[in-house]
């Protein structure tokens, strides 16, 4: 919502930098933050079942991708449509994550797994029901 962070007079990132420059930002955050959960997961002995914590953090760069592919198309048009959907994206890849991470710890794997798809499930639905009519009308 950059333009209504201009209108607000609000100096947020894509307002002082661009789009694009916002983007590059937020994807090599991303990065980071699954190196440094890779890095851990290699040199810890916390995480019982440490290819399962690989595999949540691949599946997690996965769904980053397709993120960052709908954010950067977005950029030329960015319409309201296409924001929520990529703000569903990241909503539910920092859902997936956290439980990946609780998952790989905690060694709860069938109870994690259930309360990571009903978390998902509800967030995604609520978002989708909710603030798509809410926003977008």
């Amino acid at each position: 919502d950059v333009t209504g962070d201009q209108a607000a007079g609000c100096r947020t990132t894509p307002v002082r930098y661009g789009m694009r420059a916002a983007l590059r930002i937020s994807l090599a955050l991303s990065g980071l933050y699954l190196s440094i959960a890779a890095v851990l997961v290699m040199t810890t002995t916390v995480f019982p079942h440490p290819t399962l914590a690989y595999l949540g953090i691949v599946f997690t760069g996965v769904i980053i991708v397709r993120l960052y592919f709908v954010l950067f198309r977005s950029i030329a048009a960015p319409s309201p449509e296409r924001m929520l959907t990529a703000h569903e994206i990241f909503v539910g890849e920092r859902i997936f994550f956290a439980s990946v991470l609780i998952m790989g710890v905690l060694d709860l794997s069938l109870f994690t797994l259930s309360v990571l798809l009903v978390c998902l499930i509800l967030t995604l639905l609520a978002q989708h029901l909710l603030r798509r009519r809410y926003e977008l009308t």
